[in-house]
Parts: C-alpha cells; sequence; structure tokens
C-alpha cells in the first residue's frame, strides 16, 4: 500500500486519529480526502490503527463501515473525508486500496514529535 509505504521511508506511519483533538487537528490540515492509518486486512470488520496500538478512537460517517467500493468486495482501507461545508467533512468511510489509489492518493503521515524536525514537524499532509 503505496501511502503507508511513503510514511515508513521518511521515517513516520499513516497518521491515525486517538482522540477527538487529535481527530480536529488532521481534519484540519487535509485539503482533500486522505488516507489514514486504520485498517481491517487481516480480519474483515476488525478495524486497527497501523501504529499497532488499539483503536480506542473512531469517526466514521453514517452507514460506515463498508466492505465494497467500485468493483472491489473488500474495502479495507480508511479514508477522512474532506467536505469542508457539509456535515461529512472529517468523517471516516472505507475504501479499497487497489482502485481508489487511482482516484485519491492524499494521505497523512505521523511522526514521533521526539524525532520530529522543521522539516516535518509531528505531522505531514500530502497532496
Amino acid at each position: 500500500f503505496s501511502a503507508s509505504r511513503q510514511c515508513f521511508d521518511q521515517g513516520g506511519w499513516l497518521a491515525v486519529p486517538m482522540n477527538q483533538a487529535e481527530q480536529d487537528h488532521l481534519q484540519g490540515l487535509i485539503t482533500s480526502d486522505a488516507f489514514v492509518g486504520v485498517a481491517d486486512y487481516y480480519e474483515e470488520g476488525d478495524f486497527f490503527a497501523n501504529t499497532g496500538n488499539a483503536l480506542s478512537f473512531t469517526n466514521w460517517a453514517e452507514g460506515q463501515p463498508l466492505n465494497t467500493y467500485m468493483d472491489e468486495d473488500d474495502a479495507d482501507f480508511v479514508v477522512m473525508l474532506h467536505r469542508p461545508e457539509g456535515e461529512e467533512n472529517g468523517k471516516w468511510i472505507t475504501r479499497g486500496s487497489t482502485t481508489y489509489w487511482e482516484h485519491a492518493s492524499s494521505y497523512i503521515c505521523e511522526f514521533s514529535c521526539e524525532e520530529s524536525t522543521e522539516e516535518h514537524e509531528c505531522w505531514f499532509y500530502s497532496v
């Protein structure tokens, strides 16, 4: 999965909002729909944080999570919606890795604040 690899190559990981404050911060960074570090590719419906931490916070859009997207029947990855004027702004939806990556490749990387530099601080958003 390319977004996860891009973050790893920079010394970070796909960002995972662990509480409402982090959700609000990340939501303020994005300018388009963006992948976050939540998935269920091991056990369908059992979502986890890619950091290895338990998923203690979720922000699902109404009717989510789903298991399908376009012609894929296995939507394992989570995207934060960017809808500034809508009620779904910042809500999470599931998407498949292959077809969705062709339509929206934005993602948010997170870095350890102890190891951060001025270049990317604790968060980095890629369009």
